[in-house]
């Protein structure tokens, strides 16, 4: 890491008390401002605290991205949708050293393109994510100094502090001079956070390489930035894979018996010309088998990335694919689904109980957060739930999903 570099950034941490980090789990990660502000915050004696906000948090299980942040004794607060690639957060919540707010990922993700951080929607009402429920305060036994949302009627309103600083990804500079925007693989809406950002008179802080990039898509100007800074190609990095894994087609998906059980009766409720979003899990390997044995059978598929392909990755890969391209943004993808202009999402199960009530942002004593499961499974009517035999519970503590019957909701079970 180049001290130069982490001097000019404690210059920049100056007044920051609220961070945001445009980011999309094991996919995309502003690794090198992650580690220069780990370095930078450093006072002497310790280690300054801020608040984070990010639609899904960056990681590598227990290493890299949001996982230097709380290692590094980082964090007073998060505010996300999906967590799944953090696996230090769980210590966090064990010893409540962090105060964690779990929020829908697709409502994360349009509030942080928004001047005002603030929206009222019925995504989360009735799941565990509601005011009059448990709320999107993760810990347990605390008391949080965050009051992220209100019920108001049948709706909730969910709002984000504002930050002072926000940390974002290029793909290289033109040759005049500006700055290109990361859209490939996963458009994260860095422009409209950037504008959002200024409005509000944040700081704007990007890594991107000094490549230059002929007919590139969107552009800024150096002088929108209050720093660019130029990373090791190793903290500027698509996904934390490793190569070897992108070599074989064999290794981008799990290939098990119960993901072919799946794959065969899911195969007979696809119908011919749907829009399919499909979610993390088994329904991944279900969805890549049926686009490899069944051909004649045509189908639009997206993951909530808002990205399409090949095969979709499953585990650690999720949200990219196999020669893929992004369709949406992440703002695009969720505005539609929550207009229901999709026509069937196939979603994984965590806990289910007798009832039809599922609860997927904890599973056992790992905590995922609730990614976009909510915003999908309240906005479109056809639901395909995929899961492996289990004992049912009679009643959920916490409810992701509340079944509901005017939906067309099947579980197919591998």
């Amino acid at each position: 890491m180049n001290n130069t570099d982490v001097y000019r950034f404690r210059k920049l941490l100056k007044g920051v008390h609220v961070v945001d980090i445009v980011s999309f789990g094991s996919a995309i990660s502003p690794e090198y401002l992650i580690n220069l502000l780990s370095a930078a915050s450093w006072n002497g004696n310790s280690p300054q605290k801020y608040g984070f906000i990010a639609s899904s948090l960056p990681g590598n299980g227990w290493f890299g991205g949001f996982n230097t942040l709380i290692n590094s004794n980082n964090v007073d607060w998060v505010v996300g949708g999906f967590f799944g690639t953090v696996d230090c957060v769980n210590l966090a919540l064990e010893n409540n050293s962090i105060e964690v707010h779990n929020i829908p990922q697709g409502v994360s993700s349009v509030l942080l393109t928004e001047e005002k951080r603030s929206i009222r929607t019925h995504i989360g009402a009735d799941t565990f994510l509601d005011p009059s429920n448990k709320g999107t305060l993760v810990n347990s036994n605390y008391l949080g100094q965050l009051n992220i949302s209100k019920r108001i009627g049948t709706e909730i309103e969910y709002s984000l502090p504002d930050s002072d600083l926000i940390l974002i990804r290029g793909s290289g500079m033109t040759e005049g001079g500006s700055v290109v925007l990361e859209t490939d693989p996963i458009n994260l809406d860095i422009e409209l956070c950037i504008r959002s950002a200024k409005k509000r008179g944040a700081k704007v802080v990007i890594q991107t390489p000094n490549t230059v990039i002929n007919n590139p898509k969107i552009t800024c100007s150096l002088d929108l930035f209050d720093a660019v800074f130029s990373p090791p190609s190793g903290l500027h990095k698509v996904g934390f894979v490793p190569s070897r894994y992108h070599q074989f087609p064999q290794n981008l998906t799990r290939k098990c018996d119960v993901s072919h059980h799946i794959a065969n009766a899911l195969h007979e409720r696809i119908r011919h010309n749907e829009t399919l979003i499909v979610g993390i899990g088994l329904p991944v390997p279900a969805i890549n088998r049926i686009q490899s044995l069944y051909t004649e059978k045509q189908f639009n598929i997206f993951v909530e990335s808002g990205m399409t392909g090949e095969i979709l990755y499953d585990g650690d890969g999720f949200g990219l694919c196999s020669n893929g391209k992004p369709v949406m943004s992440q703002k695009q993808i969720f505005k539609k689904i929550w207009n229901g202009e999709i026509d069937h999402a196939v979603l994984g199960v965590g806990d289910l109980d007798s009832h039809g009530n599922i609860h997927v942002a904890s599973l056992g004593k790992k905590f995922f957060g609730v990614g976009g499961f909510v915003d999908i499974s309240q906005s479109i009517n056809k639901l395909s739930f995929c899961h492996r035999k289990k004992l049912l519970t009679r009643n959920l503590p916490d409810i992701s999903y509340k079944f509901n019957n005017s939906q067309d909701v099947k579980f197919i079970e591998g």
